[in-house]
């Protein structure tokens, strides 16, 4: 009978599948070899020996994590400092030998985070690695565990998702991030200082606000990419997030960046001002024409702090004129296309400010078009690329047609710098593909 249907089948010219029952076994599915728990042990005790297992295969020992580590300090933590050094390089010197399932992924995900794109694509190591750091996140918060190691694990995925360009991953993960810290008191930390040291281990007021303010930027950030509303969770500046006229001496070696992250979370408070404005706009128009003008000052004052502060060369001061810069262009764009035909003036204000606006950026980061050194690129904000991106655009946009610059000089300069950020974060690939098609 098989042998008739067999035939029919190949003469209908379609494959003929029969189901077979095969008893499982540890050899027909050699999940301990990839790092994977067996499905059947999805316990801490089981997600951990897997974690263990693939972070030995991926990273090395325990003295490799380390070296791991110290390279990513003296990179990725120059521009988002929300891991306290002390904390993470005691655990990690013991991250095997006395394993703990969200300290190991930590790991992980550190190492993730350092893995640079070759040939301009992902390798398929990267990917899977990224893959299974993702979904031992969800299988760690199905067993009931939230902890700082894990929030800081959350966030550099995210921010692998938003540097490669997985954006919509990267908005959905944020999401996942402010809920996890929140569930811990962190978007009222003052509050909620005594329950934090409660938790085991304990957590101080400092570590946590730092990290919340990393979740902030990064929701920010990637509201403004994908043109959304930013969410329910608002930045609050309190009175120590208030710059001072002192000067701040960066010094990359210290790792210490408390204070500049402080200017960085002022220039995201500022952003969320203007996503509010941008697509959540009042209707009375001569409170937003205020509102963005108040916006704009204050965007231009905080840059003008930053000028007199001694950051430059300063990973972090990078990151911060690039939200300044993102910020101003989403509201210039928003003024320049007012459909009010009464708002002239206001269109050719926006156009000025768009061509000044564009001569800063290209002035802050064109250096990076003729800079070969590994170390700048390691150490690349993924906030720069946003802000170059929007200056092309609204090159082949808006001013098009301004003869205020050359506009087809400043979009080459804009894609060469583009296809350099594109080595070590694919979102400026990405970013020069959609130029491809304007």
């Amino acid at each position: 009978m098989r042998q008739g249907a067999a035939h029919l089948l190949a003469v209908l010219g379609q494959v003929c599948y029969y189901r077979t029952t095969v008893k499982a076994s540890s050899a027909s599915f050699p999940l301990r070899s990839l790092g994977l728990p067996d499905w059947y042990l999805m316990t801490q005790a089981g997600i951990t020996d897997a974690v263990r297992t693939r972070g030995l295969a991926t990273i090395g020992d325990e003295g490799e994590v380390l070296k791991m580590a110290s390279e990513y300090f003296e990179t990725l933590h120059t521009w988002f400092p929300i891991i306290p050094p002390a904390r993470y390089y005691q655990q990690m010197a013991v991250v095997w030998s006395q394993p703990n399932p969200d300290v190991a992924l930590l790991a992980l995900a550190t190492f993730l985070l350092t893995c640079t794109p070759e040939h301009e694509k992902l390798t398929s190591q990267t990917l899977s690695l990224y893959t299974f750091v993702k979904s031992i996140i969800g299988t760690l918060e199905s067993t009931g565990v939230n902890t700082l190691e894990l929030i800081h694990a959350r966030l550099l995925l995210t921010i692998f998702e938003a540097g490669h360009g997985i954006s919509h991953a990267a908005y959905i993960s944020i999401g996942a991030t402010i809920r996890a810290a929140a569930a811990l008191g962190f978007d009222n930390i003052h509050t909620n200082s005594a329950m934090l040291q409660c938790l085991d281990p304990p957590i101080t007021v400092g570590d946590a606000k730092q990290t919340w303010r990393g979740i902030m930027c990064l929701d920010k950030y990637l509201s403004l990419e994908l043109h959304k509303c930013s969410g329910e969770f608002k930045t609050a500046l309190s009175p120590d997030d208030i710059l001072t006229e002192d000067p701040i001496i960066s010094d990359c070696a210290s790792h210490n960046h408390g204070a500049e992250f402080t200017i960085l979370f002022q220039a995201t408070h500022i952003l969320d001002q203007a996503l509010a404005h941008v697509y959540n706009p009042l209707s009375q128009e001569e409170f937003n024409t205020s509102e963005a003008i108040q916006i704009l000052s204050t965007l231009n004052s905080l840059k003008s702090v930053l000028a007199g502060k001694n950051l430059q060369g300063s990973r972090l001061y990078d990151g911060t004129v690039s939200l300044c810069y993102s910020a101003s262009i989403a509201l210039f764009v928003f003024w320049a296309n007012l459909p009010q035909p009464n708002n002239d003036s206001c269109v050719l204000s926006a156009e000025a400010l768009m061509v000044r606006a564009v001569e800063d950026i290209l002035d802050h980061f064109q250096h990076l078009e003729y800079n070969n050194s590994p170390t700048v690129l390691d150490s690349l904000p993924i906030f720069v690329s946003q802000s170059i991106f929007k200056a092309a655009v609204v090159l082949t946009r808006e001013l098009k047609h301004t003869s205020s610059l050359d506009v087809q000089k400043s979009l080459m300069s804009c894609e060469a710098v583009l296809r350099r950020i594109a080595k070590r974060w694919l979102v400026g690939k990405q970013y020069l593909a959609y130029l491809e098609n304007v």
